[in-house]
């Protein structure tokens, strides 16, 4: 009976420690899935993703992984932009291709990374970001521990980093396409801490400043007094891009 009981003690700790774990894994899906779901399945997924963020809590022991299936997430099923990503979470797409964030109609950011450690975004599109009050219409990076890494980040504005916004030493931004982007300085990226890492940023455009009346930096811009304590640029690839001066 001794036996017994000690073997059903170790079941039932094994089944609590599987449970946890499984826990840290979660699932949305905008085209099946519901905000009053649980979220822990691919046939129990929540619908959006900042509902997700909302729900989940990682630790540096335990980070979150939320898994975003195949779909548009856009304001018509639901989505709300921007999308504020949380420490110790990551962002997981179906693909490149297959996953996509679309703000456009928002007049926002599609994500903004904050303040945060731990982070990882993989494998999604995000587009259609138009954001005139604030840089990186598509993705705002600022004092964050964070890896943007086989995104395509296309079809965004803002006044500064059409594509994306770069405020962070420790940020990464690995294998992403960064095109088809505008604002009226650094119509692809805008860095002061940064590091871009074998990317594509092409065919990204400036718009005329209210200012100036010329656009700055097609492709990258580089804001000097801040870069040289952390900006690098490695094995990218830059055509293609537009501008009055750069």
């Amino acid at each position: 009976m001794k036996r017994l009981t000690i073997t059903i003690c170790l079941v039932l700790l094994m089944t609590a420690l599987n449970i946890e774990s499984s826990e840290t894994e979660f699932f949305v899906d905008a085209n099946s899935g519901s905000d009053l779901n649980k979220g822990l399945s691919e046939d129990n997924a929540w619908k959006t993703i900042n509902h997700a963020l909302g729900e989940v809590e990682g630790t540096p022991d335990a980070p979150v992984t939320i898994n975003i299936a195949e779909g548009t997430y856009n304001m018509l099923l639901g989505e709300t932009f921007p999308i504020r990503v949380k420490s110790n979470v990551t962002l997981q797409g179906a693909g490149m291709d297959k996953t996509i964030l679309d703000a456009k109609g928002s007049g926002k950011n599609v994500m903004l990374i904050e303040n945060t450690c731990h982070v990882n975004v993989t494998m999604m599109t995000i587009t259609g970001g138009e954001c005139q009050s604030m840089p990186g219409g598509g993705i705002y990076i600022e004092s964050s521990d964070a890896v943007v890494r086989q995104c395509k980040i296309t079809g965004n504005s803002a006044i500064n980093g059409g594509g994306i916004f770069g405020h962070s030493p420790s940020a990464e931004i690995i294998d992403c396409v960064i095109s088809k982007n505008s604002a009226e300085v650094g119509g692809g990226v805008f860095i002061s801490f940064l590091t871009l890492k074998n990317c594509i940023i092409e065919d990204n455009d400036t718009e005329p400043s209210f200012f100036s009346g010329v656009g700055i930096g097609g492709g990258i811009v580089v804001f000097s007094h801040y870069s040289k304590f952390g900006a690098y640029i490695l094995d990218c690839t830059i055509r293609n891009n537009r501008a009055t001066w750069g």
